[in-house]
C-alpha cells in the first residue's frame, strides 16, 4: 500500500503543457455542447475524442507543431471510422482493433512519432467499436472537425522554439523507400505484433467472459503497450494504469451519480482533459485516476443512472484484463531474437562506417541512423526478461566498440589515420556480427583493437553456450575455435580502474544528487549528449534534456566499471530512478577539464 501512495502522490518534473492541456479541453467541451445543443449528445461526446489529437503538440515550433498534431487527427479519423464500420460486430471489432494497432505502430515507430504515441489511435478505434452501430461517417467526419478546429488552434497559439526529440508524424518523401527497406529487419515490425496481439487476448478475454465492453479492455492493453513494447515497460505501466484505474473508480462513481448533462457535463470533461494532460507525463498512475472518471462519464452522460454501478465496475474490470493482456504479450520475445536484432544493428554500424572511411563524400546520415537503430534496437532488448535481456547483454562490449568507431569516423579520426586496411577489416568483422561464427584472421588494423578483443569474448562465450546446449555438433564448433584463434593478442592498451578523472566524477555526483547547474558546469559550453543517437548541443540543450529524461526524473548513478582510451572515459553504470532503469554506458570525451560529448549506449 505505501508503495502505491508513494507511485499516486509524486509529481516528477517535465516541461510545461498548459498550452496543448487548454487547447485539448476547449476542443473537447466545445462538441459535447453543440452536440447538447442540437438534440446529438452521442455524436457531440464521440466528436470530443477529436480533441486527443491536441495532445500531440505543444513541443516544438509552430509548423512542426500543427503537423504533429494534424498527422494524430488523421490517425483519429481513421480510427472512428474503422471502430464505427466495425461496431455491433464483436469478433470482427476485436480482430480489426487488433490489425488497426499494428498497422498504426509501425507507422508511428518509423514516423518517430511524439508521445502518446499509438495510445490514442486505438483508444478512439476501440471506443468507436463500442458504440452502437450505424453512422460510421458522420462521426469519423465529426473527430475530423474537431481535430482539424485542435490543428488550427495549436497552429495559433504555438511560439517559435526549438523542438524537442520526436518529429510528428511527418515522413519525408525522400525517407520512403529507405524506411520501408529496412522495415523488416528492424525490432518495428515484431513490436507492433505484440502491441496487436496484446489488443487481441484482451479483447478475446473480455469476449468469452461476457465482461460487456470489451473497447475497454482493447484500449487498455494498447495503453500499457503502446510506450515501449518490453516487457520491463508492459509490467511498470500495467502496475500503474491498474492502480490509477482502482482509485479513479471511486472518483468515476462520484461524479457519474451527479448526472451531469450539457455545461456541467462540459465543464467536468473539460477539466479532466485538462489535469489529464498537465498530470499524464509526471505520474502515469494519477494520471489515470482522472482518465477513469473521463471515460465512465462519456458512457455513462446518456445513460440512466442506475447503470453508473454497472459501469464503473465494468471499467476496473475491463482494465484489468487489458493490462494482464498486456503483461502477457509483454513477455512474447525469445533469446535468439533478442540476439539476432542486437547482431543485425551492430553489423549496420560496422557496414556504415567502413561506407563512410570508403566514400567520405557521401556523409555521415547513414552511420547516425545505423546508431539510431543499434539505439532503439539496445534500449528494447535491455528492457526484456532477465533470460533474455542476458544473452543480449553478452553484445555489450561489441556494440560500445562500434559505437567509438562510428563517433572517431564520423569526426575524420579514422580517415586521418590513413590505414587503408581498416575499411576491409570492418567488413570482415560485420560479416563475423552477422553468422556469429569464428573466421580464422591473422592481424587487424590498431584502431580496431578493442572491437577484436570484444568480438573474440562474444565468440567464446557464444560457442560455449552452444555447446552446453546444442549436442555434439557444437563441441566440435568449440573444439574448432580453440584450434583457431579468430584474434591475436591486443595490439594497444587501455586502461581499466574503478577511479573515475575529477571531472566526471563530479558530472556522476551532480546528477546522483540532483544538482543540474552542477551537472551541467562539467561540459564545456558546446559540449553535448548523444542519448542513443539523439544529440543535444550545448548547455540549454542538455538541459531541457535533463529535466525530462535525466535528472528531472531522479537518475541514480551506480558505477560499475571504468575504462579509459585516450580522451575517451566509459563509465558502466546501474541507472536507476522514475526513468530508464538497467545497466548503460556513459563514454565521456574531455577536453581538458571539461566534457566535450557524454554519449550513452547500452
Amino acid at each position: 500500500m505505501p508503495d502505491v501512495l508513494t507511485e499516486l502522490l509524486t509529481l516528477h518534473p517535465s516541461p510545461p503543457r498548459h498550452r496543448s492541456a487548454v487547447i485539448a479541453a476547449a476542443c473537447t467541451a466545445a462538441p459535447v455542447l453543440i452536440g447538447g445543443t442540437l438534440h446529438q449528445p452521442g455524436l457531440g461526446l464521440g466528436a470530443s475524442t477529436g480533441a486527443l489529437a491536441a495532445l500531440y503538440g505543444g513541443r516544438g515550433a509552430p509548423l512542426r507543431d500543427a503537423a504533429a498534431v494534424g498527422g494524430a487527427g488523421l490517425a483519429l479519423t481513421a480510427g472512428m471510422a474503422l471502430g464505427g464500420t466495425l461496431a455491433g460486430q464483436a469478433w470482427g471489432a476485436v480482430l480489426g482493433t487488433a490489425m488497426w494497432t499494428c498497422l498504426v505502430s509501425a507507422i508511428f515507430s518509423v514516423a518517430n512519432a511524439r508521445p502518446p504515441g499509438i495510445v490514442m489511435p486505438v483508444l478512439v478505434c476501440a471506443a468507436g467499436a463500442g458504440l452502437p452501430p450505424g453512422h460510421a461517417v458522420q462521426r469519423a467526419a465529426a473527430v475530423a472537425a474537431v481535430a482539424a478546429c485542435a490543428t488550427v488552434l495549436t497552429w495559433g497559439a504555438a511560439r517559435p522554439r526549438r523542438a524537442v526529440s520526436g518529429t510528428g508524424l511527418a515522413i519525408r518523401r525522400t525517407d520512403v523507400r529507405r524506411l520501408a527497406a529496412e522495415l523488416p529487419a528492424s525490432p518495428v515490425p515484431w513490436a507492433a505484433t505484440r502491441a496487436a496481439t496484446a489488443v487481441a487476448l484482451a479483447g478475446s478475454f473480455s469476449l468469452l467472459c461476457q465482461l460487456g465492453r470489451p473497447s475497454w479492455a482493447m484500449a487498455a492493453a494498447g495503453a500499457v503497450l503502446g510506450r515501449g513494447g518490453h516487457a520491463a515497460s508492459a509490467n511498470a505501466r500495467a502496475r500503474l494504469r491498474g492502480a490509477g484505474t482502482a482509485v479513479g473508480c471511486v472518483l468515476a462513481g462520484a461524479l457519474a451519480a451527479l448526472e451531469p448533462r450539457g455545461i456541467m457535463l462540459a465543464a467536468l470533461l473539460a477539466s479532466l482533459t485538462y489535469i489529464t494532460e498537465l498530470v499524464v507525463i509526471r505520474n502515469y498512475a494519477l494520471a489515470m485516476v482522472f482518465v477513469t472518471p473521463l471515460g465512465v462519464l462519456l458512457a455513462t452522460s446518456a445513460a440512466p443512472a442506475s447503470a453508473v454501478t454497472g459501469t464503473t465496475v465494468d471499467r476496473l474490470l475491463e482494465t484489468v484484463s487489458g493490462c494482464l493482456a498486456a503483461v502477457v504479450a509483454g513477455q512474447m520475445v525469445t533469446r535468439r531474437w533478442a540476439v539476432v536484432q542486437r547482431r543485425r544493428a551492430i553489423a549496420a554500424v560496422l557496414e556504415r562506417t567502413a561506407e563512410l572511411l570508403e566514400h567520405p563524400q557521401a556523409g555521415a546520415a547513414p552511420v547516425h541512423r545505423a546508431r539510431g537503430r543499434l539505439a532503439l534496437v539496445s534500449e528494447r532488448t535491455a528492457g526484456e526478461r532477465r533470460g533474455v535481456r542476458a544473452a543480449a547483454a553478452a553484445l555489450d562490449p561489441v556494440a560500445a566498440a562500434a559505437e567509438e568507431l562510428a563517433e572517431r569516423a564520423t569526426n575524420g579520426a579514422l580517415a586521418e589515420a590513413g590505414d587503408e586496411t581498416v575499411p576491409v577489416a570492418l567488413r570482415h568483422f560485420a560479416r563475423l556480427v552477422r553468422d556469429g561464427r569464428p573466421r580464422p584472421s591473422r592481424s587487424f588494423p590498431a584502431p580496431l583493437t578493442e572491437l577484436a578483443t570484444g568480438l573474440n569474448a562474444w565468440l567464446t562465450a557464444d560457442i560455449a553456450d552452444r555447446a552446453r546446449h546444442g549436442g555434439a555438433c557444437a563441441v566440435a564448433a568449440r573444439a574448432s575455435s580453440a584450434t583457431h584463434n579468430t584474434f591475436p593478442p591486443r595490439q594497444e592498451s587501455i586502461m581499466t580502474s574503478t577511479v573515475l578523472p575529477v571531472t566526471v566524477q563530479n558530472a556522476v555526483d551532480a546528477a546522483n544528487a540532483g544538482d543540474t547547474d552542477a551537472f551541467l558546469a562539467c561540459f564545456s559550453p558546446d559540449g553535448a549528449v548523444d542519448d542513443w543517437g539523439r544529440l543535444f548541443r550545448g548547455h540549454q540543450a542538455i538541459r531541457r534534456w535533463s529535466d525530462a529524461e535525466f535528472i528531472g526524473v531522479s537518475v541514480r548513478l551506480t558505477v560499475t566499471g571504468v575504462r579509459r582510451s585516450g580522451d575517451t572515459v566509459t563509465v558502466s553504470a546501474e541507472v536507476g530512478g522514475d526513468g530508464f532503469n538497467g545497466p548503460s554506458h556513459f563514454a565521456f570525451t574531455l577536453t581538458g577539464e571539461r566534457v566535450a560529448l557524454m554519449r550513452i549506449t547500452a
